[in-house]
């Protein structure tokens, strides 16, 4: 097994889209750091990098399906 670091710069758009975020970042087995600034979450990964790159598709499927039901929120309006 191969010992990867991944830094992940991720845009959120409100306090409930973070909060997603960071539950779905306790679902891996991986050593994660996470930092939270206004908007945005710089996420830090260190393991396998098979795990790793799950992680990444798992993020931006995440980012994704919150920025459409954004946009769609907007539209009703």
């Amino acid at each position: 097994m191969t010992i990867t670091k991944r830094v992940l710069n991720l845009k959120v758009m409100d306090d409930a889209h973070m909060i997603d975020l960071m539950k779905e970042l306790s679902t891996f087995k991986l050593d994660l750091e996470a930092e939270s600034k206004h908007g945005s979450v710089k996420v830090v990964a260190h393991g396998d990098a098979e795990e790793i790159k799950k992680l990444e598709l798992k993020m931006k499927k995440l980012l994704f399906q919150n920025t459409n039901k954004r946009k769609a929120k907007v539209k009703k309006r």
